[in-house]
């Protein structure tokens, strides 16, 4: 609003778009999202509503692992399948695309690797140094080569997805199953302290990339490392003021006990 030229809101019918996007519309609907990283505010707050429903229905709480583990597999896979053969099926009366969202697979991946850290126990060393190997394919080499503008969706994301959820669950086991490298990079004091950060980072970090963008006109030639370092801490800066002023102050905390001993 400060900066009309520089915003995402339209000319006309501003209210029931702000209304849009306040109920995190834009993630499921075909509506230009306020911000980039929208969509996944949509995909959690449809997660939190469904999952109860979910456990409630299959009654999850009173069925074993091995259950759990394959009603969750099989729902992944059930999505996996429409997506494959129905995709890219539109709902156009209301806009609506179910077959695109192909994200939200990480989400039984997550609860996959839930029930994998809850029975793994105690892991031998080389798991931790096989989930290491699998992050570093998963966030180098392939996911360069599946972001290819040249092939055709669904398959890249469908893959892009699938292999994001076995590394990155492979990595949540080995890191909170006994000690070995992953525990201690993620232990980290400076690492730990950008977890607590990162979703006041996550929300606002737009807000001080587009500064950095604004000012560094003039120098639009300069290397590009040393504008990805400039645009992290103005980031960074951004998001340490929300965490401060909103996050850390208005978090959720266990009560103090006020009473005598």
């Amino acid at each position: 609003m400060a900066l009309p030229g520089e915003g995402r809101l339209p000319e006309t019918g501003r209210w029931l778009y702000l209304a849009q996007c306040v109920m995190l519309l834009p993630g499921f609907f075909d509506i230009r999202p306020l911000f980039a990283v929208a969509w996944s505010l949509s995909y959690e707050a449809a997660y939190y509503l469904s999952a109860p429903l979910l456990v409630a229905v299959a009654g999850l709480q009173r069925r074993g692992v091995r259950t759990r583990v394959l009603i969750i597999l099989a729902g992944g896979l059930a999505y996996t399948a429409a997506v494959w053969f129905r995709f890219p099926e539109q709902w156009p009366a209301v806009a609506f695309s179910p077959w695109h969202h192909w994200r939200l697979l990480l989400f039984p991946a997550g609860m996959l690797a839930y029930e994998a850290v809850k029975s793994a126990g105690r892991l031998d060393w080389r798991w931790h140094w096989v989930a290491v190997s699998a992050l570093f394919v998963a966030f180098g080499p392939f996911l360069l080569w599946v972001a290819n503008p040249l092939f055709q969706q669904p398959w890249p994301g469908l893959l892009r997805a699938g292999v994001l959820g076995v590394a990155t669950g492979v990595a949540f086991v080995a890191a909170f199953s006994g000690p070995g490298v992953l525990a201690a990079v993620f232990s980290w004091a400076p690492l730990r302290w950008l977890g607590n950060l990162s979703y006041s980072f996550y929300l606002v970090h737009g807000l001080g990339l587009h500064l950095v963008a604004m000012a560094a006109r003039p120098w639009a030639e300069a290397p590009f490392w040393g504008l990805c370092a400039a645009g992290f801490l103005a980031a960074s800066a951004v998001s340490l003021a929300l965490f401060f002023a909103v996050e850390r102050r208005y978090s959720l905390r266990a009560p103090r006990f006020q009473g005598r001993a």
